[in-house]
């Protein structure tokens, strides 16, 4: 309890909290065989397939901030690899968690979208 009250505290209210990097370079969140500059590569790599670009058909944006994001989580067996992730602004990363969006990986570093409109 009083871990938890010392980390909220840290944490500015809107702004995520950065993952904690162990000695070593090992991800101390969620990767415990992978490297941080494995991960760091497979950014650039998606950031370079994008242009720098959110990947959502028609949205396109130019304008930070980017996530890297995992179309099949890598909880439910996903993997870091360039057919699972795409580069997306954080209003569609917000719409697609919300399930506005849904993305579907086809292969080959392809994604199938769909548009979810909701009538209030």
């Amino acid at each position: 309890m009083r871990r938890r009250a010392i980390l909220r505290s840290r944490v500015r209210p809107g702004h995520r909290a950065r993952r904690r990097v162990r000695a070593g370079g090992k991800l101390a969140v969620g990767r415990p065989s992978e490297t941080l500059a494995g991960y760091r590569a497979l950014r650039e790599r998606i950031k370079a397939r994008a242009k720098g670009r959110c990947e959502v058909p028609l949205c396109r944006t130019r304008r930070g901030p980017f996530d890297l994001d995992h179309v099949v989580p890598r909880s439910h067996g996903g993997e870091d690899s360039d057919d699972n992730c795409l580069w997306l602004c954080r209003r569609c990363h917000e719409h697609k968690h919300r399930h506005d969006i849904l993305i579907s990986p086809l292969g080959d570093g392809r994604f199938h979208f769909e548009f979810v409109m909701r009538v209030l």
